[in-house]
């Protein structure tokens, strides 16, 4: 049976911003061999989360092998329905893109089948998103760039400890350099749960 891979990272103010697709397109190519590679070990479904920066980087990494790997499958997992609505329409991480994004996929799920206003459902939601993508995988690439993401807070920090700690999944630590508003990979290492000592999120 296929494999399953889900993402988890950065947003763009910790990354590149919106300055221009130019600006990642180093690191984008990194990961799709990084991808690559982990397709070649019979990993076929990649879950991304829809969201502007990793999510997104990684959806597109995704894509540019489907035309030479076609049984892959590229699936986003949407928090809720209005996701995104403030967004800039165009430009980099923008409703355009969004919408090209979602058009492009193999599928579509939302987590919450409906609008949400409150800001309290709101970050619910997100943190209920990130649990459902790792619920349904295999494995998990991150992109951080504490080296202890266990002593962080914040999105990103909290998917990684639930997939480590809780679901005991394998997982990619993926860390990043920028030099001339260019993103590039600085470095990565592959956490195995079979060895883990107790827990030092605790």
């Amino acid at each position: 049976m296929a494999k399953t891979i889900c993402f988890t990272g950065r947003r763009p103010k910790f990354l590149c911003g919106y300055i221009s697709h130019d600006a990642y397109k180093t690191f984008v190519a990194e990961l799709r061999e990084i991808i690559r590679g982990y397709y070649n070990k019979g990993y076929r479904r990649f879950i991304t989360g829809g969201a502007q920066g990793f999510d997104q980087l990684a959806f597109w990494a995704v894509d540019q092998l489907k035309s030479e790997l076609p049984d892959i499958e590229n699936i986003v997992y949407i928090p809720y329905r209005n996701f995104g609505q403030y967004w800039a329409e165009n430009g980099v991480f923008s409703r355009s893109e969004y919408r090209l994004m979602l058009s492009r996929a193999t599928g579509v799920y939302y987590c919450i089948d409906r609008e949400l206003t409150d800001s309290h459902e709101i970050i619910k939601a997100l943190m209920e998103r990130n649990h459902a993508m790792v619920n349904d995988s295999d494995f998990v690439i991150a992109l951080h760039n504490s080296p202890n993401f266990y002593g962080e807070k914040g999105g990103t920090a909290e998917c990684m400890k639930y997939a480590f700690f809780t679901k005991r999944l394998p997982l990619l630590h993926i860390k990043y350099a920028i030099k001339n508003n260019h993103m590039a990979t600085d470095g990565m290492e592959e956490y195995d749960p079979s060895v883990l000592q107790g827990n030092p999120a605790n």
